[in-house]
């Protein structure tokens, strides 16, 4: 996928097909590395589930392929980095990414506010926590505190999401200290 923020969509919809009614994300960007980690409390894999999920011939989703993490995993191949899945059945998984900023391979982050306004619109029961640090400064976003202040509005109704959408692009913005949300994740080393 040429945006991380595509996987990451991928990932959190793993994460609702395993029946994961919680899911925190959490990026952190250096000036040297882009840190993802992504825990839900869905179904959870075996061991033995968990030591192929990188096979792209292996899917626990009934499907002939999955593709999402092991596309990941070729990203952290290709440019030196770390990938780690760890999962218990019936207590949810947890993945790792980590990503030298200074690859020439890294994808850009793309439009991270799309991703997560598609999974609110597509998933409006889900509890969504994202964080997002970026050079010291730090955004925190929590689906269901927005929710509380929505009182009887739905999440997913097309007004709301586009003030979600616009919000998060203005906190993303401050947090970065004025670079564009889409080149996030391409902030070379220096």
């Amino acid at each position: 996928m040429k945006e991380l923020s595509l996987n990451i969509l991928d990932l959190i919809e793993n994460s609702v097909a395993a029946k994961a009614s919680k899911v925190f994300l959490n990026i952190e960007e250096s000036e040297k590395y882009f840190y993802l980690e992504l825990n839900d409390d869905g179904a959870g894999m075996l061991e033995e589930e968990v030591s192929q999920v990188l096979n792209p011939f292996f899917s626990t989703k009934g499907k002939k392929v999955g593709l999402g993490l092991p596309f990941i995993k070729e990203i952290a191949d290709m440019c030196g980095g770390k990938l780690e899945v760890n999962s218990i059945k019936g207590k949810g998984t947890n993945i790792k990414l980590q990503l030298p900023k200074g690859c020439i391979d890294l994808p850009p982050l793309g439009n991270i506010t799309s991703t997560l306004v598609s999974i609110v619109a597509l998933h409006p029961d889900l509890d969504l926590i994202y964080n997002h640090s970026f050079a010291g400064n730090a955004f925190t976003f929590s689906l269901n505190d927005f929710k509380v202040s929505l009182e009887d509005v739905p999440v997913n109704h097309p007004q709301v999401l586009k003030f979600l959408e616009e919000y998060l692009k203005e906190q993303l913005i401050k947090l970065s200290g004025g670079i564009p949300n889409e080149i996030f994740g391409r902030f070379k080393e220096a």
